[in-house]
């Protein structure tokens, strides 16, 4: 993982083996930040996606299989 900040962004590059959520949760931390807006890019692998489901008041999760590579 690398980063920079530019004025009032970040630029997070991740490495194939690097976790998203750890990484950005790092940077967080290390910038002292509170809560902000991430957006990203690229490709990804072994994916879980989670989201509150308003009709049925319950987390779902859903795995997304395949890979990038």
């Amino acid at each position: 993982m690398n980063y920079r900040k530019n004025d009032n962004h970040i630029i997070l590059s991740l490495q194939t083996e690097d976790y998203i959520n750890k990484s950005i949760k790092k940077v967080f931390i290390d910038q002292n930040l509170n809560p902000g807006w991430v957006s990203g890019l690229g490709a990804v692998y072994g994916i879980e996606l989670g989201y509150y489901d308003l009709g049925k008041k319950d987390y779902m999760k859903k795995d997304l299989k395949g890979s990038t590579k």
